[in-house]
């Protein structure tokens, strides 16, 4: 990697482990992959995560935003997204949050509406 680009780490925790997609700049895909953490823990998460930014030492982390008016979305999943911002500010890396809707409104500008539509134009893109 060049001194003068940013990696970006965008981390999608969910019940069976780590979605995660590390990008240079915003054009080169580095790395994508799903990471299942058997049996689930945090802890055995926030490792995997440690993992990642030792490897590809990211400026940005991004992250999902969980809607707070939803209270059936997975408490540990929520947990585990405060312990990751939690390790990012120590290691001074930036982090961001966007809900599924910001998500989709971004897509929208580029005609994808629907999770097939929004795969396929990130397929075209890399």
């Amino acid at each position: 990697m060049k001194k003068d680009t940013t990696v970006i780490l965008a981390l999608f925790p969910n019940v069976v482990g780590l979605g995660y997609v590390c990008l240079e700049n915003p054009q080169t895909l580095l790395k994508a992959g799903i990471m299942q953490v058997r049996p689930m823990s945090n802890k055995k998460a926030l490792n995997h995560v440690k993992d990642l930014v030792g490897i590809f030492n990211p400026k940005i982390v991004i992250l999902r935003d969980f809607d707070t008016h939803k209270p059936r979305k997975n408490k540990r999943i929520q947990q585990l997204l405060n312990e990751i911002t939690t390790y990012a500010k120590e290691k001074h890396i930036r982090t961001f949050q966007y809900s599924r809707q910001q998500i989709r409104d971004v897509f929208e500008l580029h005609g994808a509406t629907s999770k097939y539509e929004i795969s396929k134009h990130i397929i075209t893109c890399f």
